[in-house]
């Protein structure tokens, strides 16, 4: 099944799940990443409402994934939902689970609640903050995003590619007075 994932053929890692007669959670895992890897948000949402309705529960890494399936698809019900959950599980702490929660709030053009998501992770990392200035920049804050990225350097964090990538537009849309140069 997860050679089949690997390789991005979803429909033969679905027929293989659909024919294990005893699965668990890591069966729904693989299926449910090989849906969001290959694009199939919907049916990796639709998996994950299988998985809760058969009794499974999802774990640190089923959280992420369908994360990433509600902020690439702009389904912010499905996101508040999931965040719900994870809240209710403790797992709202968790590194991962946290990068997906400022992902798809940035995605889904709720910037106030990526920040306090971001504020409130106890441990962050640059994908944390490049979620987030991503976030400000693809809905155009640009302002914002700058800001953040001062506050990065101010915690002696190095800016990386995946912040410059995620500045461009920033830069590219704001006065001189706004630009300055990370080191």
């Amino acid at each position: 099944m997860r050679a089949y994932a690997a390789c991005g053929e979803p429909c033969y890692t679905r027929h293989v799940f659909d024919g294990i007669t005893d699965k668990n959670v890591v069966f729904f895992n693989v299926m449910i990443r090989s849906y969001v890897n290959n694009g199939l948000h919907h049916d990796a949402l639709l998996v994950f409402k299988t998985m809760a309705n058969q009794g499974f529960y999802p774990d640190n890494y089923t959280y992420p994934c369908v994360l990433k399936a509600c902020s690439v698809s702009g389904n912010l019900w499905a996101g508040l939902q999931i965040h719900g959950a994870v809240v209710k599980l403790g797992l709202d702490m968790n590194l991962y689970i946290g990068n997906g929660l400022v992902s798809m709030y940035g995605k889904c053009k709720c910037l106030d609640a990526a920040r306090r998501v971001l504020d409130e992770m106890p441990r962050r990392d640059m994908i944390s903050w490049n979620s987030m200035v991503a976030g400000y920049a693809q809905n155009g804050r640009f302002n914002d995003a700058l800001k953040l990225c001062r506050e990065m350097e101010d915690l002696k964090l190095k800016p990386d590619a995946g912040t410059m990538g995620s500045l461009l537009p920033a830069v590219t849309n704001t006065s001189c007075d706004n630009v300055f140069v990370c080191e």
